[in-house]
């Protein structure tokens, strides 16, 4: 059993977001496009609660010529923007694989098991994980979400002040 599938027709143009706000997680899924060599969708993570096209959001490009880029959408901001254009997406009406770290707004991308874009200082660095809708048709399968407990700083002897 391959589980189920969730079905993006790409129209209307959005996307489809949790409730829950996230800051520290990996999200894991996998993608393919049935027929589009040029199939376009995205990750938008740290979405913010805004009813327009695109929100304030990092977006993790699912762009099937530049998978795994990771840039600032809407008001959104980050130290630097990581746009590649590559051949990490297997060929269409293959499954893709896709695994998205994020640690104190720290975003990296691997396709495939291969590491594609990082960003760091993102803002916002919290908020939504939406699947976007953006004009193709595209399959999304085993999301799996799961939440990574902030690392807190850990005490070395030298740091231990002593009486």
């Amino acid at each position: 059993d391959k589980g189920r599938v969730l079905i993006c027709s790409g129209d209307p143009k959005g996307f489809l977001y949790t409730t829950e706000t996230c800051s520290e997680f990996e999200l894991t899924l996998e993608w393919k496009y049935p027929r589009d060599e040029d199939g376009n969708s995205g990750v938008l993570v740290y979405t913010q609660d805004e009813p327009r096209i695109w929100p304030t959001s990092m977006q993790v490009q699912l762009h099937q010529p530049k998978v795994g880029s990771v840039f600032p959408s809407g008001d959104a901001t980050s130290d630097q923007s990581s746009e590649l254009a590559n051949d990490l997406a297997r060929p269409v009406n293959t499954w893709n694989e896709g695994k998205i770290i994020s640690r104190g707004g720290r975003l990296s991308v691997e396709v495939n098991g291969r590491k594609a874009g990082e960003v760091t200082g993102a803002k916002p660095s919290t908020g939504s994980i939406a699947l976007q809708s953006e004009g193709s048709v595209v399959h999304f399968r085993r999301i799996r979400l799961r939440k990574i407990r902030a690392v807190k700083p850990v005490a070395t002897p030298e740091s231990v002040s002593r009486p």
